[in-house]
C-alpha cells in the first residue's frame, strides 16, 4: 500500500502507534494520528482520521488507502484513538479522548475527556457512545480500556487527572437507557 506517513517524507520514529484491525471481509482499518503528519502532508487535519484499506483483488491488484474520514468536524474538535476491537454482535468499539479545540490548537491543558465510538456497519459509520453531566463536563482521562462483561455490558477503565482533587478514582456505572447497553462514567466519593 501506498500513502504511508514513510512515504510522504515523515519520519514515523517520532510517530504514535497507530491502531489498526482487520474487519471481517479483509479490509484493513486503521487511526492515523494527524498530529504526527499534518506539517508535513498537505490536506491533512491535526487531528485523529480512520482509513480503509481493501483486500487486493483481480481487478484492483494494488489497493491503496481510502480519503482520511474525520468523525469529528476539525473545526471544533480534536481526537485520538488508542484502540479498536470487536465486541458482541461484530460491533466495533474505538477507545480515546476528544478534545474541544480545534485541530492544531490542543495544548496540554486543553479540556479533554474520554471517547467510546460504536460503530455497528463495519466501521462505516460511529456513533458516540459516552456522555458527561454538565457539572463534572472534563475528566481528563488516561490509559482508557474497556472489557465486555458476561451479560454484554461494557465495563470502561481509565485513570483521571481530576484537578479539583488528584488522585479521584473514576468508575462506570451501567445504564438503561442505551440500545448497544454501554456504561456511563461516574464518579467514585471518597470515604
Amino acid at each position: 500500500p501506498t500513502n504511508s506517513p514513510s512515504e510522504q517524507g515523515f519520519n514515523p520514529t517520532f510517530a504514535s502507534a497507530q491502531t489498526t484491525i482487520g474487519l471481517t471481509d479483509g479490509t484493513l482499518l486503521r487511526r492515523v494520528n494527524g498530529e504526527d503528519i499534518c506539517n508535513v502532508t498537505p490536506g491533512v487535519q491535526c487531528t485523529a482520521y480512520l482509513q480503509r484499506l481493501a483486500p487486493p483483488t483481480a481487478a484492483n491488484p494494488n489497493p491503496e488507502w481510502s480519503p482520511p474520514q474525520y468523525l469529528f468536524d476539525p473545526a471544533t474538535s480534536t481526537y485520538q484513538f488508542s484502540r479498536i476491537q470487536y465486541i458482541s454482535g461484530g460491533r466495533l468499539v474505538a477507545t480515546g479522548a476528544r478534545w474541544l479545540v480545534k485541530a492544531g490548537q490542543r495544548v496540554a491543558s486543553s479540556p479533554v475527556n474520554a471517547l467510546m465510538m460504536v460503530s455497528d456497519d463495519q466501521g462505516l459509520t460511529w456513533k458516540n457512545e459516552l456522555t458527561f453531566s454538565s457539572a463534572e463536563p472534563y475528566m481528563f482521562p488516561n490509559e482508557f480500556d474497556i472489557a465486555e462483561l458476561g451479560n454484554g455490558d461494557l465495563l470502561t477503565v481509565f485513570r483521571s487527572r481530576n484537578l479539583t482533587a488528584p488522585g479521584l478514582p473514576v468508575t462506570s456505572a451501567p445504564t438503561q437507557d442505551s440500545d448497544t447497553a454501554l456504561l456511563r462514567p461516574q464518579r467514585v466519593t471518597q470515604a
